[in-house]
C-alpha cells in the first residue's frame, strides 16, 4: 500500500513523502480499515517540525484520525462486518490507504455524512468532550471562553457548549472567523488581533468571569487565562505545543519564556479560589484509559447523529497534495478541519 511518511524534519515538500510499505494487519485488537480520508491536526505539523518529543524514529507514518470501509475487524465481522462505514481514532497511521484501529476507536459513520466529515471528528471530537464533559463538565448558563474558536478543536468546543446552554466567548485571528462564530450563534466573539482579549471578556462577564477557558499551551496566555475565570473557573488546557514540549525538553526560547510565566505563578492562590488547572492529551488518555476515550467517541457521534454537533471541513485535499494540506493548517487561514481524501480507486 501507498502511505505518506515523515521522512525528515522540515517543510512539507521535503518531509513528506508517499512511499510503498506492508499493509497493517488485523487481528484481536486490531480493525483494519480501507481509508477514505483522513484528518490533518497540529499533532502532525508538530511531529513534522521537530516539536514533538515522542515522535517515533524517521521515517513513520503520522495520522491521528481517519474515515473510510472496515475490510477485517479481527473477529469475522462480529463487530464491524466488512464494508462497514467508520470513522476511527488512530493515534498514529493515518496517512495511508490502509490503517488499523483499536475496536474501542472505531465508530460507526452516521447516515448522510460523507468520509472527509467523518475523519475530521475522532481527535477534535474526543478531546473537546474530555475537556468540557469527560473529565470536567459543563452545565446551562455557564460562561465558556475558548481560544482558537474556529480551529477543528474549537469549532466543536463553541457548538457543545452552546448546545449545553452555555453563554460563549471565542477568540479567533480575522474578522471573516468572527463572522463565522457568529453565524453559529457564539454570543461573544472577538478578533484577538484587534482586541485587546481579557478586557473586553469583563465588559462582557461583569464581575462574574469564566466558568471554564479552553485553550492551548501557550505561555503568552496563561496568566490572563486564569484571571479571567470565576472563583471555582477551570483552565483546561489540551494538546502539545511548542512551548509545553520545549517546557518538557526543558530548553530553547520558548522553555525560557514559559518557565518565566510559570515562576510568577503561585500555585497556592488556585485553591483559595477554587480555581484548577486541568491539561488534556489525547494519547496519554487514551493510552491509560481507553474505556473514557471510547466513551467520548460515541457521545460525540451521538450528538452529530442528533444534528446537535456538526463538523466543519474547510478544505479537501487529494492524497498527493498532502503537503499543500499541511501548508493550509500551518498558515492559520483555515476555519474547521483541513482533511486529506483518497478515492475508492487508489
Amino acid at each position: 500500500m501507498r502511505a505518506i511518511h515523515i521522512v525528515r524534519i522540515g517543510l512539507p515538500a521535503t518531509a513528506l513523502r508517499i512511499q510503498e510499505c506492508p499493509e497493517p494487519v488485523a487481528g484481536p485488537g486490531r480493525v483494519r480499515i480501507r481509508v477514505r480520508a483522513f484528518g490533518v491536526t497540529y499533532a502532525d505539523l508538530m511531529a513534522r517540525t521537530g516539536m514533538d518529543a515522542e515522535s517515533p524514529r524517521l521515517p513513520w507514518v503520522p495520522g491521528q484520525e481517519v474515515a473510510g470501509i472496515v475490510e477485517d475487524d479481527g473477529k469475522g465481522g462480529a463487530l464491524f462486518p466488512p464494508g462497514t462505514p467508520v470513522a476511527a481514532l488512530t493515534l498514529r497511521g493515518g496517512y495511508a490507504e490502509v490503517a488499523a484501529a483499536r475496536p474501542e476507536f472505531v465508530v460507526p459513520i452516521p447516515p448522510g455524512m460523507d468520509f472527509a466529515e467523518a475523519a475530521a471528528v475522532p481527535a477534535a471530537g474526543a478531546t473537546v468532550w474530555l475537556a468540557l464533559s469527560g473529565l470536567t463538565s459543563i452545565r446551562a448558563g455557564d460562561r465558556v471562553l475558548v481560544h482558537a474558536a474556529a480551529g477543528g478543536v474549537g469549532l466543536l468546543a463553541v457548538q457543545m457548549a452552546l448546545a449545553a446552554g452555555c453563554e460563549v466567548f471565542g477568540t479567533v485571528g480575522s474578522e471573516p472567523k468572527v463572522a463565522f462564530l457568529r453565524e453559529l450563534g457564539v454570543q461573544h466573539p472577538m478578533n484577538h488581533a484587534t482586541t485587546d482579549v481579557e478586557p473586553a471578556v469583563a465588559r462582557a462577564a461583569g464581575d462574574s468571569g469564566m466558568d471554564l477557558v479552553l485553550d492551548s499551551p501557550r505561555h503568552d496566555t496563561l496568566l490572563s487565562d486564569l484571571r479571567m475565570l470565576a472563583p471555582s473557573g477551570r483552565l483546561v488546557i489540551f494538546g502539545a505545543t511548542a512551548a509545553a514540549t520545549a517546557m518538557a525538553r526543558g530548553s530553547g526560547r520558548a522553555a525560557s519564556r514559559a518557565r518565566t510565566r510559570i515562576d510568577t505563578l503561585d500555585p497556592w492562590a488556585l485553591p483559595a479560589e477554587g480555581k484548577g488547572i486541568l491539561g488534556v492529551n489525547l494519547l496519554r488518555t487514551a493510552e491509560a484509559r481507553p474505556a473514557l476515550v471510547m466513551t467520548a467517541l460515541r457521545e460525540v457521534f451521538a450528538m452529530i447523529r442528533s444534528g446537535r454537533l456538526r463538523p466543519h471541513v474547510d478544505t479537501r485535499f487529494d492524497f498527493g497534495d498532502c503537503a499543500r494540506a499541511h501548508e493550509r493548517l500551518h498558515g492559520r487561514e483555515s476555519i474547521g478541519k483541513v482533511v486529506v481524501t483518497i478515492p475508492p480507486s487508489a
